[in-house]
């Protein structure tokens, strides 16, 4: 009813979200959001959301927007960086593979010391996603942050060899 606390619609949602029925918890997902402070609204809260979203097909732009909410409305380094591993793999898992390189992307920007693995799992997850540019942009970054390692010069090439086909630009050659 009107009277009903914001918090019982989470807990709703949360219940049908852990039996795994996601279309009976969408409605209590909502009716929370529309009902709930914004002081009431922790970043569990939009990854409940996102999880109940997942399942719906076609809804992958708002379950990475929950994704973002979620990643803003944390307060801690590790607790941002654990959401943002949660949401890559689990557009990694729908073969949503931009929508994991733009998780992993944020991830690289988010912790405190560069890591080679992560820009590599950046990489790649564009480039299996056919944006060869930002796939391009983030090897550009390995290249520029680990110049002894090999592998941000070989994902370099393996773009330019894409991007410029036809050798048109010469982009290959140094």
């Amino acid at each position: 009813g009107a009277q009903t606390k914001a918090r019982t619609y989470i807990l709703l949602a949360d219940s049908y979200l852990s039996k795994g029925d996601t279309v009976s918890g969408r409605p209590y997902i909502d009716e929370f959001f529309a009902r709930a402070k914004s002081e009431e609204i922790t970043p569990i809260h939009y990854r409940i959301k996102a999880d109940i979203y997942s399942a719906v097909p076609g809804q992958d732009e708002l379950v990475y927007n929950a994704y973002l909410d979620a990643v803003k409305a944390d307060t801690t380094t590790d607790g941002k960086i654990e959401l943002i591993k949660q949401g890559a793999a689990l557009f990694k898992k729908k073969g949503v593979r931009e929508k994991e390189g733009d998780m992993l992307a944020m991830l690289v920007q988010t912790r405190p010391k560069l890591s080679i693995n992560d820009l590599f799992d950046a990489t790649r997850a564009y480039y299996f996603a056919l944006a060869y540019p930002k796939s391009l942009e983030m090897a550009s970054k390995m290249k520029e942050n680990f110049p002894n390692e090999v592998y941000g010069y070989e994902w370099v090439f393996n773009n330019f060899k894409i991007l410029d086909s036809s050798y048109t630009e010469n982009k290959l050659i140094p």
